[in-house]
């Protein structure tokens, strides 16, 4: 087996991922652990892995952050950038090309996002439903399918 080095063009797409799926995840993630209720279920989570006590740090070191983040960033901005990662990773795996085979998959993602916050207004998903977490969802949708959908638009509108 013969190693062959990374060239400049092979760690775009790494630069790509990391940029618009590890950074949107990890900041959804800072905001949701530092500036949320500790209440939810995901500290029971930390607290199973045996990190309660150091994301306990986290949150102290945080809290003058923490306390003046607007609402909308604290209770849905993490969801947007959920759904925008997970959707521009798919975009992603399909080449940013919406194809037949591709669409069904690249529906997936605003599928589960804009589907759980619908969900949510039916009572058939625990949580409280939002219109902004909606907006949100689906512009994160738009901003991360753009280039799949530029094409598919009438000249006009490009």
């Amino acid at each position: 087996m013969q190693l062959v080095p990374v060239t400049a063009r092979a760690r775009s797409p790494l630069r790509a991922a990391w940029l618009h799926v590890l950074v949107p995840l990890a900041a959804g993630a800072w905001v949701y652990l530092v500036a949320r209720p500790a209440g939810l279920r995901v500290f029971g989570w930390v607290e199973g892995l045996g990190l309660a006590q150091s994301l306990a740090r986290v949150r102290d070191a945080s809290h003058p952050i923490a306390v003046g983040l607007p609402e909308w960033l604290v209770f849905s901005l993490p969801h947007a950038l959920w759904v925008y990662a997970f959707a521009w990773l798919i975009s992603a795996l399909w080449d940013h090309r919406a194809t037949r085979e591709s669409v069904h998959w690249l529906l997936v993602a605003p599928a589960l996002g804009v589907g759980w916050e619908l969900g949510q207004r039916v009572g058939v998903v625990p949580g409280t439903f939002d219109w902004l977490d909606l907006v949100l969802a689906l512009a994160a949708t738009l901003l991360a399918l753009k280039r799949p959908l530029t094409p598919l638009l009438p000249v006009k509108a490009r």
